[in-house]
């Protein structure tokens, strides 16, 4: 899944922009854990309250630009496996100008 949004927090300059590249949601009985992956050559701490904001943020930004992305644009199926227990990973063209063919 792309995303063409990216997420700057107020205390970071505008030279330095976060992107997610990969969210992945896992739904276990009773929660839902939320692995995000991303890049940044500086920042707050692991462990610190700045370091949980930015994050959160940034998830949040992710997960609002790919479900506006599934409601407006048509979605590609990239691959599927599994018999019983399916996996199937969908790919949305998040870039205005370029079409889909399907």
């Amino acid at each position: 899944m792309w995303i063409r949004r990216s997420w700057i927090s107020p205390r970071q300059t505008r030279n330095t922009v976060v992107q997610p590249k990969r969210i992945i949601l896992t739904f276990k009985d009773g929660e839902t854990v939320i692995h995000a992956l991303y890049q940044r050559k500086d920042g707050p701490n692991p462990n610190t309250k700045a370091r949980l904001r930015e994050v959160v943020g940034l998830t949040q930004r992710g997960l609002r630009d790919a479900l506006e992305a599934l409601q407006s644009r048509p979605a590609v199926c990239e691959g599927t496996s599994g018999f019983v227990e399916r996996q199937d990973i969908l790919s949305v063209n998040t870039r205005a100008t370029e079409k889909v063919s399907a």
